[in-house]
């Protein structure tokens, strides 16, 4: 009788992984450390029970089989570090060549080295500065700080040369083509500022973890969010996960009140190396189509300040709310007459209105802002 078909000790198709515990997980959860980390740090910073910590070291063998982590001294994991091939190389060089191509304060002591800096900086023509501008098939354009000699318009960076920026990123890029029509392909080499700290977009639970899809269809990665982190404080005061010694049921409990809202995210790791961004739930909008929520996604779509100081709202709410007789001179007033607005019920502003009032004719006649106004925009 034959010998029983034997796996490898590690393999991890021997059972099912538990629920909570997949390579992205893993993935997401090394990508927020900052050095290697053991077995059972991991299964620590997962909270993991005893079936996710037995299975843990498979996930682990096979992530590490397929390249998309390494194993160091004493047997802690960490993402793979950039390994030195010619391509790795020739990025090197790009990023060598950019640290001298981006605007540095010069300290006082280094005064007499700005010179031989600007003529390091001009060296290469070929390396531009300036903002992305991405669209949603997933090419971009840099748009120059200032004109790229010999080159029309912006440069095109297709897909595979946008390496980890995002929409709206400062970057420096290096011109690799040069079209007879006068435009330019071009590779993002290194991102110079961010500029996303937060996301807004809508909340989804899925089976190998949660993401927020972004509002913007410029921004084309969905931002992973890893358990535990889409509790609002409100949420964690709801599941009685306050504290550090949160329990892994509030962790991953499936809220109603989260899955498809319109959420605030803040980045905690941008994209790297093909990873999807990682971050957490600061706040809950509301949901699609609630009255309201469409001005909060723009205003935060935009990073347009709206947390105002204590004494800011103090001031503005002792300001007087009455018109005095003063204000009305050389004005005429109409706040006694019947005015009918015609805009919506949700609009921000009530600036266009009808009057109908009977003349001594016996004729109606109507008065209306909203004619005026179309003629001013026509005019």
């Amino acid at each position: 009788m034959g010998a029983p078909n034997q796996r490898h000790p590690q393999d991890p198709q021997i059972e099912s992984a538990p629920s909570g515990l997949s390579p992205e997980l893993v993935l997401a959860h090394l990508a927020t450390l900052s050095q290697p980390a053991s077995i059972r740090e991991i299964a620590h910073g997962m909270e993991l029970k005893h079936h996710g910590r037995r299975f843990l070291p498979r996930v682990l063998h096979r992530l590490k089989k397929s390249g998309d982590i390494e194993e160091t001294r004493g047997g802690r994991y960490k993402l793979p570090g950039a390994k030195e091939t010619q391509k790795a190389a020739t990025k090197r060089k790009d990023r060598e060549a950019a640290s001298e191509k981006i605007p540095t304060k010069v300290h006082s002591e280094n005064k007499q080295s700005a010179p031989a800096t600007e003529s390091k900086r001009s060296h290469d023509p070929d390396l531009i500065p300036g903002r992305i501008v991405a669209h949603r098939d997933g090419y971009a354009f840099l748009v120059p700080d200032s004109p790229i000699l010999g080159v029309e318009g912006d440069l095109f960076i297709g897909r595979d040369n946008l390496g980890d920026a995002m929409h709206g990123d400062r970057v420096l890029a290096r011109v690799v083509r040069r079209r007879p029509d006068g435009r330019a392909e071009g590779r993002v080499v290194q991102i110079i500022e961010r500029q996303h700290p937060t996301l807004v977009g809508l909340f989804r639970y899925g089976p190998h973890g949660n993401v927020v899809l972004p509002y913007d269809a410029r921004i084309l990665h969905e931002v992973s969010i890893p358990p535990g982190d889409e509790l609002t404080p409100e949420l964690r005061a709801k599941l009685g996960a306050t504290g550090e010694k949160e329990s892994l049921a509030s962790r991953r409990a499936r809220l109603p009140e989260l899955d498809g809202a319109v959420v605030n995210v803040e980045i905690k790791r941008y994209p790297k190396g093909g990873l999807a961004p990682v971050g957490h739930v600061l706040e809950i909008l509301g949901r699609p189509g609630d009255i309201g929520v469409d001005v909060e996604i723009i205003i935060r779509k935009h990073h347009l300040p709206h947390i105002f100081p204590d004494e800011v709202l103090a001031e503005a709410r002792n300001e007087k709310q009455q018109v005095e007789k003063s204000e009305l001179a050389g004005r005429r007033d109409f706040r006694d007459l019947a005015i009918v607005t015609i805009d919506g019920e949700t609009a921000r502003d009530f600036d266009d209105a009808v009057r109908v009032s009977p003349p001594a004719q016996r004729t109606f006649r109507a008065s209306s802002t909203y004619r005026r106004r179309r003629s001013l925009r026509c005019a």
